[in-house]
């Protein structure tokens, strides 16, 4: 499996709250994307996100994309912070770990 984590400020955080539902559905557009978790802290305006891929070459061609460059001039993304995992050395820790994304 392969993990993509993203965590961002925004200067444009209640547009961004407010598109999440339009945003959401274009995320299910992304190829090879298994799912994505979002995440918040209204507090500090910080949003990110879990995504979960099939390959390493759709991992990185997300993170890569115009669509990426996209988003941060919208919505005026400030601190993005970026890290990629390759999990399948783990993967069986995290099965008995019951993660929902190794289930058998």
């Amino acid at each position: 499996m392969y993990i993509l984590i993203l965590r961002f400020r925004t200067k444009e955080y209640k547009k961004l709250v407010n598109d999440l539902d339009s945003l959401a559905d274009w995320m299910n557009t992304v190829e090879g994307l298994l799912s994505k978790t979002w995440l918040q802290d209204p507090d500090s305006h910080q949003i990110g996100g879990i995504y979960h891929f099939d390959t390493q070459e759709n991992l990185l061609a997300y993170k890569d994309s115009n669509s990426i460059a996209e988003f941060k001039q919208e919505y005026k993304i400030t601190d993005w912070q970026e890290s990629c995992f390759n999990t399948t050395e783990v993967d069986q820790a995290s099965r008995k770990n019951r993660s929902p994304f190794l289930a058998d």
